[in-house]
């Protein structure tokens, strides 16, 4: 988490660390998803939208709506901002057909975060 984050949510401020086994989508949708024609997948994943996205590549033709946090200042150490992540989803063939406010800075108003939905063409 970055400093702009924690300025605009002090609450949010780290209280510990946990080791946690890392998994590619493509990894685990066949068993998680085989009887499903078409999912609707939910990211939430501070700042990894877009490595879970290069880790889903196979699954993603099965995928039919996508709905993820998208920040439009850096508020994670890596994370890949709105106009990458649009441009991602975009060439990976979805259009983006909603926002739903997310996390502002309560000091400027200022929108920070939003999720966008995004549906296959």
């Amino acid at each position: 988490m970055l400093p702009a984050h924690a300025e605009a949510a002090p609450e949010s401020k780290y209280v510990d660390d946990q080791s946690i086994e890392v998994k590619t989508l493509d990894s685990i949708f066949g068993d998680m998803c085989q009887s499903y024609r078409e999912v609707y997948l939910k990211l939430d994943t501070q700042g990894f939208e877009s490595r879970v996205l290069k880790g889903a590549q196979r699954s993603l033709p099965r995928i039919g709506t996508i709905q993820m946090e998208m920040s439009l200042i850096p508020l994670y150490r890596g994370e890949v901002l709105f106009d990458d992540l649009y441009q991602v989803m975009k060439d990976s063939g979805y259009t983006l057909v909603s926002i739903e406010p997310g996390f502002s800075d309560p000091r400027t108003g200022r929108l920070l975060q939003f999720d966008g939905i995004f549906r296959r063409a």
